[in-house]
């Protein structure tokens, strides 16, 4: 008995850290979206150096989500 052919033709599959499927919030709105994880880590150091508070990292499903509070 053959074992099942791998869903993605035999090549590892591409981590979801490098696929543009990120965003950055904050207590008060969506900081950003559409990004990869090294972009959206990039946006949340840059934004805590300018003091925006309660940021965090998710996936643009979560962060489409948020509510601008502003």
């Amino acid at each position: 008995m053959n074992a099942p052919e791998p869903a993605n033709n035999g090549h590892a599959p591409e981590s979801e850290l490098l696929s543009p499927i990120w965003a950055v919030i904050s207590f008060d709105r969506l900081e950003g979206s559409g990004l990869t994880y090294a972009d959206a880590a990039e946006l949340l150091e840059r934004l805590d150096g300018e003091g925006v508070a309660g940021l965090c990292v998710v996936t643009d499903d979560v962060g489409s989500r948020v509510k601008s509070l502003v």
